[in-house]
């Protein structure tokens, strides 16, 4: 399976009070994400992670964030959000990512996919059906009218969701 997920923030303390996620603490949220993840992720599953993985401060280090990114399953990519400042630092270790980019295009049971953390209003294929799937704006800004859709975890209670999850209108 293929899945979508974005602005996960492990590591940020403030998310959980700005968006009134169901944790109490940091350490709460990070073991309260790997859980969900686990339950829907198998070890041989690809997600897509549309930026924001996480939030590098004194707690989440780019040590602890790459600890965190072993823990999940899955054949992670990560499309490199505003937040994803602890990938350039040494004592982060790359090899949990399949890859690393800023943009991506990819077909999926012959539907062209445009990836990016933030949303763009006009994205390759647009007119000819293909479908971008974005994270960043922290609100439920889909518009399956001209096929863009918000994947962030805080949408799917913060688990990965399949692409015809969010085509179906968030019905299994």
């Amino acid at each position: 399976m293929i899945y979508f997920t974005s602005d996960l923030h492990i590591g940020h303390k403030n998310i959980i009070e700005y968006e009134d996620r169901p944790w109490k603490t940091v350490e709460d949220m990070t073991i309260g994400i790997i859980k969900n993840w686990n339950k829907v992720v198998g070890s041989n599953d690809e997600v897509y992670i549309l930026g924001d993985f996480a939030f590098q401060n004194s707690y989440m280090t780019p040590f602890l964030i790459t600890d965190v990114l072993s823990r999940l399953n899955g054949k992670k990519h990560l499309i490199i959000g505003n937040h994803d400042t602890y990938i350039d630092k040494q004592s982060f270790n790359p090899r949990y990512f399949e890859e690393m980019v800023h943009y991506k295009e990819l077909k999926i049971d012959g539907k062209f996919i445009i990836l990016s953390h933030y949303p763009i209003e006009d994205w390759n294929g647009k007119y000819h059906g293909s479908i971008h799937l974005h994270g960043h704006t922290h609100r439920p800004d889909s518009r399956p009218e001209i096929n863009r859709y918000n994947v962030g975890c805080m949408l799917y209670n913060y688990k990965p969701i399949t692409l015809n999850y969010l085509l179906k209108g968030g019905q299994t």
